[in-house]
């Protein structure tokens, strides 16, 4: 008892540590919940917030009946799963997809692999409208977009499932509590208790070594809070760290981002806020790693799985087998091709001033549709995309670099994966393991070269890069996706239209908008998450508007009323609307490279 009471103690200590003691906001009462005009019927909705893409939080009947940390509220309570900023509610409940009444983006997948005939049986994970659904409050009323910027804060979620992974292991009381909810009528069965330990352990044994990873490398310095999160650097760690179990290959991950909105993802050239990732498959592939789909990299002793392949012209062994469902993600992919922006609500957000918007349209052909415009790509044989992204050099646009410059300076230990000991960039590395997982994927499902192809997205080849620069798209809907710049240190639209120096401070953790200024409300929030320009990955500055030139001034100082004027213009803008710019031909080159970019290394 003493020896678990200690383990206890130094969980609980742990706890403290990383901060999941603390509050959560209160989220008043929602009156109403409405859905954004985008196009999609109400099957295709469906489609998109329940289809699994092999991400694994537990297995069914252990979320259910797991506690969290240091309670006995379960972890499932949607109160909970609420306050940390998941959308819930009676029409989630009611959608026909999602029988066990989770959260928007929370899915059951049977997950039989890998490797084949090891899997997990049916599992509570994460699908792309987890981080890719917005939420807007006013006045009482939810209004919600599909392949919106999400709210919640994803790393307090892991952090605290994976804390009560270890109380539930090493607390007695909680321990009982767990079994018998999960066993029922068989918790006196001596080898029905086994097995549950037996399923219960390699849990326990990840999330132990995840945490302790973490919390040794420092991995992790900056605060991502709501609505953000190191999507890059974290899906680095989790697939060369985690699931190779090599604690060198932990890098920093102090770059946090916003969660990018999904209109139109599918016509643009490159995506990814440093446009570095070109075909749509190996995009999904590497989300789906970053976000706990179970890998088979390595085996239970942690030594890397025999790569060969079994059967005679194969490319890829079993090393590469994973619980990913590309044809689900396939699915996924193609049902965002029929995803709109989404339309300003009027009844909601009061009507647009229409002639003020006619005002802003002149004030945007003149500041911002040179990056923000439409960008078609001449067509060819060639041609696989649509739009061209306008990418921004590093020393133009001035906003925090960090996201770009971890991308293409570190360096990783590949052995495990690949056999080779030269080291390789992230970029790299994501090539590498996103051909083989859906290259695997493809031969067990025997698909020849056309389906692949078509799989892929349009044939596009699995092209990665590192460039020092960020993207521009159009920004049609931009309105729905508070707070702004990458990485989301800007509260609202009339900021970033002013100078730096008017950029103030502000709150993330409340749904509630300010139809005005195109943002959340900026009042301090019980249990929220004050932005830090200070720490590293949560500078402010860039993409402003002076008369006085400098690093980052990209346009002439705007007065309030022409930023109200641009405003009005944004919450008008439709995809028919847009801004078209002349054609330009397809450049899958890297022009960005960081090299040739002064202080890039900093």
């Amino acid at each position: 008892m003493r020896r678990e009471a200690g383990l206890v103690g130094a969980v609980a200590l742990v706890a403290l540590l990383v901060g999941c003691g603390g509050d959560l906001p209160e989220r008043p009462p929602i009156e109403s919940v409405e859905w954004a005009e985008q196009g999609w019927t109400a099957e295709q909705r469906s489609l998109y917030h329940n289809t699994g893409q092999g991400t694994v939080i537990a297995p069914v009947d252990f979320f259910f009946a797991l506690e969290r940390p240091f309670s006995k509220d379960k972890v499932s309570d949607p109160a909970y799963l609420s306050a940390l900023g998941f959308l819930t509610g009676p029409d989630t409940a009611k959608d026909p997809g999602n029988p066990h009444g989770l959260p928007v983006g929370f899915a059951v997948l049977d997950d039989k692999g890998p490797p084949a005939g090891k899997g997990l049986g049916p599992v509570v994970g994460l699908t792309c409208a987890a981080c890719h659904t917005g939420q807007l409050t006013y006045q009482g009323k939810a209004f919600r977009i599909d392949g919106g910027a999400a709210g919640h804060d994803l790393t307090g979620f892991s952090e605290s499932f994976g804390l009560t992974l270890i109380e539930t292991w090493y607390n007695p009381f909680k321990w009982r509590r767990f079994a018998k909810e999960v066993l029922k009528e068989k918790y006196e069965d001596g080898q029905a208790y086994k097995t549950l330990k037996a399923r219960f352990y390699p849990l326990v044994v990840a999330a132990r070594r995840v945490a302790w990873y973490s919390f040794t490398t420092g991995a992790y310095p900056t605060h991502e809070g709501f609505t953000r999160l190191d999507a890059l650097g974290r899906i680095g760690n989790t697939v060369f760290g985690d699931d190779l179990v090599e604690k060198a290959n932990y890098r920093v991950a102090d770059a946090p981002v916003s969660y990018p909105y999904l209109w139109d993802i599918w016509r643009f050239d490159w995506v990814q806020y440093n446009g570095s990732v070109h075909q749509p498959m190996a995009r999904n592939v590497g989300e789906a790693l970053g976000v706990r789909a179970r890998t088979n990299f390595i085996d239970a002793e942690g030594k890397p799985v025999d790569p060969t392949p079994e059967k005679p012209g194969w490319t890829y062994g079993p090393n590469f087998d994973t619980s990913i469902p590309v044809e689900n993600l396939h699915r996924i992919e193609t049902t965002l091709w029929d995803l709109t922006a989404p339309k300003w609500p009027a009844h909601i957000f009061g009507a647009v001033d229409q002639a003020k918007a006619d005002k802003g349209r002149e004030l945007f052909k003149e500041n911002c549709a040179k990056c923000h415009g439409v960008r078609p790509i001449e067509q060819g044989p060639d041609v696989k995309a649509q739009w061209a992204v306008t990418m921004v050099p590093l020393k133009v646009i001035g906003t925090d670099p960090t996201v770009a410059t971890n991308f293409a300076k570190e360096k990783l230990d590949p052995v495990k994966m690949t056999g080779t000991k030269d080291p390789i960039s992230p970029a790299e590395g994501l090539k590498v393991v996103t051909d083989a997982v859906k290259g695997r994927a493809y031969e067990l499902a025997g698909l020849d070269p056309e389906k692949r192809a078509e799989m892929d997205g349009f044939g596009r080849p699995n092209l990665v890069r590192a460039p020092c620069a960020y993207k521009a798209r159009p920004l049609a809907g931009v309105w729905a996706t508070p707070p702004y710049l990458h990485n989301g240190a800007v509260a609202n639209v009339f900021e970033l239209l002013g100078p730096e120096g008017e950029r103030q401070p502000f709150w993330l953790g409340s749904f509630e908008y300010d139809p005005k200024t195109l943002g959340y409300v900026k009042t301090p929030i019980k249990g929220g998450f004050k932005m830090d320009f200070k720490e590293a990955g949560n500078a402010n500055t860039g993409h402003h508007f002076s008369d006085t030139p400098g690093p980052g001034v990209i346009g002439r100082a705007l007065s309030p009323d022409e930023r109200y004027a641009i405003i009005e213009y944004l919450k008008a803008l439709t995809p028919e609307t847009q801004e078209v710019l002349e054609p330009v031909k397809a450049d899958w080159g890297d022009k960005y490279a960081c090299e040739g970019q002064d202080g890039w290394w900093k």
